[in-house]
């Protein structure tokens, strides 16, 4: 497996264990500790893709869009997907970026569900 893939899939394992985690530990909050934690990892992982992406297309990366990808890389990595591969292909790009964010998202909601379903199986079970 490449190290993009590597880094895509820990991403999304990261994203179902941060609303198992949340939901486990915090059941029914918005945010819970657990998601600081999460966050962290997660933009590490991002930035290591950015790195990765950035050498494979030669692309010198400014010490203004580092900071931006591990700050806000919403509004940094659509704009680097932009000037590193042109219009048309930067464009799909962000395409494929929206879907990841919106993978993500669900993920966490997945993950969510799932220990609301492990809950509602151990609280049904026979105790003897």
């Amino acid at each position: 497996m490449k190290p993009k893939s590597a880094l895509l899939l820990a991403l999304a394992m990261f994203s179902f264990l941060s609303g198992a985690a949340g939901q486990y530990y915090y059941p029914d909050q918005v945010f819970s500790p657990a998601d600081i934690v999460f966050t962290i990892v997660g933009t590490l992982l991002i930035y290591y893709w950015f790195r990765i992406d950035a050498a494979e297309h030669l692309y010198r990366r400014s010490t203004l869009l580092n900071v931006g990808v591990v700050t806000l890389c919403v509004v940094a990595l659509p704009y680097y997907l932009l000037r590193s591969r042109g219009g048309k292909r930067g464009a799909a790009a962000i395409g494929l970026f929206a879907l990841c964010v919106l993978a993500s998202t669900a993920l966490d909601y997945a993950g969510q569900a799932a220990t609301d379903g492990l809950r509602a199986v151990a609280a049904s079970a026979p105790r003897g």
